[in-house]
């Protein structure tokens, strides 16, 4: 920057300062202050609300107490002394109205009760009046009736002629005061030491090691009258210390008579927290508990450090540690190391002195000074540098890895990550939810510094209440790796948790499902699909004006048709998704405005393919998907030679991957060099590094939370380039971070739907304009008591959609995570890659055995209710039946199965793909049909549909793919142990001659194999891959169609219809479709209808959409469409276009 454009920026800036501070103290008189910005909040609870001044309010929660103590309080510096009319914005209902009340003081004035004035909503009611001098003044919000009140907004005005009812909300906005950050006073931990440093000749008193970890318990403080804990870990072949000479690994015990645990603030809270704090107004002083108090676990009770007292060796590997503590009770604890790795475990048997509530807990190594800190992980609400300012608890049972890691940086170079966890017999086998949780973790220890601590029992949890002298005995592992937080993932994986390639595929092979799938989406009743609006039915979408419709994943469904040469399919689906992503302008569409959905703007309704949500990679995959034949897509691809500027559902649109699309689509070497360009600074600034923000509660994990990286394996395939590679494996550990780890899977059988009852989702939401819910009403015994091996219903490798839905925080209802593991093929890739296991166990666990048909969305509980392929025909529907998630499911179904028999190969066959993504985190590759290579075969082209083969073994996946003179069969295992199987030729027959098939081997060794009649029996190893190539009874001729250059074309019509947009398709059947819609939004008051002639068939369209298409025209045949449009006082137009066939 300049000299002199850096002066003319400060001019500028310093001149918008001075005006908006003008416009700040010309304000003096009035003071809107947000409720949800309270700065003591009390019992009182931020909640959301469009209605609201700031989209947010303070809540109350019905029953609980009315003491003061409880209530919300805040301070407002007023600059100008007099008379101030007081306004507050509260709710009221219509069903019994005036009961929802509570009561406003101002500078400890009491109002009038507010939450009375009879509205429905919130309403401004006035409370009263008060003198005010130049101060700052107290504001308190107080319960008066338990009864779920309500306070938007609090306006204090000087001019009492203002009724802010008659005031435009926004003109009231431009009041709105922060209040003053007031500065507290907090009590310490008087029964908690300063930590000891040790010296490095310090007396041994017990100590153990192996090959990494030396755990020492020596001498230490004054006169050496301590014992304390030193961990030495070697690093190259030198035993070091983590970050200084401190003690490590505090332990603790925290107590309480009653301290009730609840998650009215997501996170546990204790409302019997023993902290207090403290702040000065006015000369007075008033102690408050704030969230950060409710919410520190430290304060759920009394907190007491467990001084050891005595430490001796039990064996070479184990030492046993007496402890106390202040109220008498005794902590002995058991340290444990096993023969090889970087951990310890840890036992630890309380005996409580008295009768009460009691929690142990265990800092793991030292605490890590804010500088030293590199990363932290607290899945899943907590990474990178998103730390809490204050400590806080995730409840084990809201973790999908149930764990807390401190990565720091080290004085000598490099990181160290210490962590602490469970062990894989610490969780019993529950579902999880917010009734019970074995264990809770924090990245803080008490005095909020960052170190990992784990707790158990949790305090106010069931099992936390003793009596005197009944014993506790908990375990924890505490360890250390001289590596990043992305390496302690995957070691307490495999090391602590010891989680598994487990699943099995017994009745139905992941290809059945998908044809399941299939079927389903062809069938308009059970599967969702409006013909009318193009789409798949939005079930949350409320159709009070009109229902809507979604695409999530429109290129699976074009693919649909082509893998499986599925001429009607084309017709009844794929078509129509292709005419709706032409015209509409995002993934969601109605046919009316919808307040608060996508479609609550007319914009949203205008027809254009130049404005919309779908992006360069959709229209460069759907010019694949057809063969090539439409090149005219390219403009609405890269329209006037730029990425189109879209916005994806939840998820970033990037640069860098449109690019590649733009790079797949035209061959240009700008598009690559800017991939790679952009790419590597996304690298930089978002995959190992990100902001430092905590994420909220609506967060989607894997587009929000963290970046996605799948697409660096796209980079990494075009470039060769490792670091693309190196930065995928450190994203996909974020992944690993959110998928479940927990409970440990035996070979043994449990029990489902005891009593004959599972519940799982209830609520009723929409198909079309009816409220529905598939096998609802339930009806009694439709789920059968039952017992099934554990493995078949765990939730151990399922990922979540974000943490509000993951984790409710109703009494009763178990934790949901979700089936749509999207993820699975990428992670597949990743192993393909880099060989490392734990990318195929977190793969297979996700997908294997998971659904033989479309399962739903979430996994509620320990049921196989799901797992029936006419589950989404018979329900009942216990896990949410989205139609719109029909096709993403099909889409990381296909991209698996066709993965993992690359991965299977070693390389030696490769199939082109193209990508569908921008909706949340369904982003998966789509195959087609266009030509591959299997093994030698350069020429194969996939080819799958039901009925063309028959594979009698359901724990083999399989492809069926044609050449010009081979029918390939490929044949992907998943069993452990080797499995015999008989292919039986059907469809396929006619094609196959007599000659010999060839079975290949993923290292491309052959032997031929006989056949009997249409069958063929092979086998395939554990987890192995066969591939057969059937010869051709005469060679296969591939359909060659002539391009079509000029398939689009635009007339402006004039107002009101704007543009008519006409586009003729060439489909891969050896026709083409003519499609046309005028780019207006509805418009009921101008009597508006378009007539459209087209090569003697014709159509009237009398009502929004005003879209029309015109079906099977030769392929050259030109096609002559003559358009006319008329309305309201105005007269008719007509215009002919001709769309050529060349």
């Amino acid at each position: 920057m300049n000299i002199n454009h850096w002066i003319v920026k400060s001019l500028v800036c310093t001149l918008l300062f001075a005006v908006g501070g003008l416009n700040m103290y010309a304000q003096k008189d009035k003071y809107l202050i947000e409720a949800e910005a309270f700065q003591f909040k009390g019992k009182w609870s931020t909640d959301r609300s469009a209605d609201c001044m700031g989209s947010a309010m303070l809540r109350l929660n019905g029953g609980g107490s009315l003491d003061e103590q409880f209530d919300a309080l805040t301070v407002v510096n007023i600059m100008e002394e007099g008379n101030y009319n007081v306004w507050v914005r509260s709710a009221d209902y219509e069903k019994l109205p005036g009961t929802r009340l509570f009561r406003l003081s101002v500078d400890e004035k009491p109002m009038k009760e507010s939450g009375k004035h009879g509205k429905v909503g919130f309403y401004w009611e006035n409370a009263g009046s008060v003198q005010l001098a130049k101060k700052q003044v107290l504001l308190r919000l107080h319960d008066t009736k338990r009864n779920f009140g309500r306070c938007d907004a609090i306006l204090l005005v000087k001019d009492h002629s203002i009724n802010p009812n008659e005031i435009d909300r926004k003109e009231v906005g431009k009041w709105r005061k922060n209040p003053v950050k007031i500065e507290t006073k907090g009590s310490g931990f008087d029964n908690v030491s300063t930590p000891l440093l040790l010296s490095p000749d310090a007396e041994m008193v017990a100590d153990m090691e192996n090959p990494n970890i030396r755990v020492s318990f020596v001498k230490a403080g004054t006169n050496n009258q301590a014992i304390a804990c030193r961990t030495e870990i070697k690093v190259k072949g030198i035993w070091r210390r983590f970050l200084s000479t401190m003690e490590d690994h505090k332990v603790f015990l925290v107590t309480a008579e009653q301290s009730p645990v609840d998650n009215d603030k997501f996170f546990p809270s204790w409302k019997n927290a023993v902290s207090k704090s403290s702040f000065t107004v006015g000369g007075k002083e008033y102690t408050v508990q704030s969230d950060e108090d409710y919410l520190n676990p430290y304060v759920a009770g009394v907190l007491s450090e467990a001084i050891p007292v005595k430490a001796v060796n039990k064996d070479n590997r184990s030492i046993e540690v007496q402890y106390i503590t202040k109220n008498g009770s005794a902590i002995t604890g058991y340290w444990t190391l096993p023969a090889e790795g970087n951990h310890v475990e840890v036992r630890l048997s309380c005996r409580p002195a008295t009768d009460g509530m009691y929690s142990m807990g265990l800092s793991a190594f030292q605490p890590v000074p804010q500088p030293n800190v590199s990363n932290i992980l607290l899945p899943p609400m907590f990474q990178y540098k998103r730390i809490s300012p204050h400590p806080v608890m995730m409840l084990s049972s809201m973790m999908q890895q149930p764990l807390a890691i401190a990565e720091s940086t080290i004085p000598l170079g490099g990181v160290m990550s210490s962590f602490i966890c469970g062990d894989d017999t610490t969780f019993p086998q529950e579902w999880g939810s917010v009734d019970f949780s074995p264990m809770g973790f924090s990245v803080k220890n008490e005095q909020n510094v960052v170190q990992p601590v784990a707790f158990a029992p949790v305090m106010g949890m069931k099992d936390s209440h003793v009596k005197a002298g009944q014993v506790i005995e908990r375990k924890f592992v505490v360890g250390i790796l001289p590596a990043g937080w992305n390496e302690v993932v995957e070691y307490i994986s495999d090391q602590v948790y010891k989680v598994k390639d487990y699943r099995k595929q017994k009745d139905v092979s992941l290809t059945e499902a998908m044809f399941n799938i299939l079927d389903l989406m062809r069938n308009e009743e059970y599967g969702g699909w409006d013909a009318g609006l193009k789409g798949f039915y939005d079930i949350e979408g409320d159709p009070a004006t009109a229902p809507t419709v979604v695409h999530a994943a429109p290129l699976a469904i074009i693919a649909a048709s082509v893998f499986s040469e599925d001429e009607e399919f084309y017709l009844s689906r794929s078509l129509p998704t292709i005419e709706y992503t032409l015209s509409r302008s995002g993934y969601r569409w109605a046919t009316d405005l919808v307040p608060g959905g996508y479609n609550k703007t007319l914009e949203t309704l205008r027809l254009n393919p130049f404005n919309s949500q779908f992006n360069t990679s959709y229209y460069e995959g759907l010019h694949r998907l057809l063969g090539g034949l439409n090149p005219w897509l390219s403009s609405i691809a890269l329209p006037g030679d730029t990425l189109r500027r879209t916005k994806g559902y939840s998820t970033q649109v990037l640069s860098w991957v449109q690019a590649i699309s733009a790079y797949n689509l035209t061959g240009d070497e700008k598009w690559k060099r800017l991939a790679t360009s952009t790419a590597d600074r996304y690298i930089d600034l978002q995959i190992y590094k990100n902001s430092s923000q905590p994420v909220g509660l609506m967060a989607f994990y894997n587009t929000n939370v963290y970046a996605p990286w799948w697409d660096l394996i796209d980079l990494y395939e075009l470039t060769k380039d490792e670091k693309y590679l190196k930065a995928a494996q450190y994203g996909a550990s974020n992944t690993i971070a959110g998928i479940r780890s927990f409970p440990a899977v035996t070979e043994n059988l449990q029990t489902i739907h005891p009593g004959n009852r599972f519940d799982g989702n209830t609520n009723l939401w929409w198909k079309g304009k009816e409220k529905y819910r598939l096998g609802f009403p339930r009806v009694a015994n439709d789920a059968q008591e039952k017992q099934v091996p554990e493995w078949l219903v765990s939730p151990v490798g399922l990922g979540f959609e974000q943490p509000s839905t993951y984790f409710l925080r109703t009494k009763g209802k178990q934790v949901r995570p979700v089936f749509m593991s999207n993820w699975a093929p990428h992670l597949l890739r990743l192993y393909q890659y880099t060989h490392k296991p734990i990318y195929e166990t977190y793969a297979r666990n996700g997908v294997i055995g998971r659904f033989t048909n479309y399962p739903g969305y979430y996994a509620t509980g320990y049921t196989d209710i799901t797992l029936s392929p006419d589950f989404p025909y018979k329900g009942p529907d216990v896990s949410s039946i989205y139609y719109h998630h029909i096709p993403p499911h099909l889409a990381f179904t296909w991209d698996y199965l066709v993965s993992e028999a690359i991965e299977r190969s070693n390389g030696n066959i490769y199939f082109p793909f193209c990508k569908q993504e921008g909706f949340v985190w369904f982003t998966n590759r789509i195959y087609g049909n266009e030509k591959g290579k299997i093994f030698g075969d350069s020429k194969a082209k996939l080819w799958i549909k039901r009925g063309l083969v028959q594979v009698d073994n359901p724990t083999i996946n399989y492809l069926t793919a044609v050449s010009d003179k081979y029918f390939w069969v490929i044949l992907s295992g998943e069993s452990e142990q080797e499995e015999s199987l008989t292919i039986r030729l059907d469809e396929a027959a006619g094609l196959v001659g007599q000659g010999d098939i060839v079975q290949y081997t993923e290292k491309g060794k052959t032997m031929k194999i006989n056949r009997t009649g249409n069958a063929v029996k092979v086998s395939v190893p554990g987890k192995g891959f066969r591939a057969l190539a059937f010869p051709l009874a005469e060679p296969r001729k591939e359909n060659r169609y002539p391009v079509l250059k000029n398939g689009m074309k635009v007339v402006d019509m004039g107002e009101p219809f704007g543009k008519v947009f006409l586009f003729r398709i060439r489909s891969p059947f050896g026709w083409d479709s003519v499609y046309g819609f005028a780019e207006t939004a509805p418009a009921r008051d101008k009597e508006m209808s378009v007539s459209v002639e087209c090569n003697g068939k014709s159509c009237r369209v009398a009502s929004y959409p005003f879209e029309w298409s015109f079906y099977k025209l030769g392929m050259d045949e030109k096609a002559v469409v003559k358009v006319t449009v008329s309305s309201k006082g105005q007269t008719d137009k007509t215009k002919e276009i001709i769309l050529n066939s060349k």
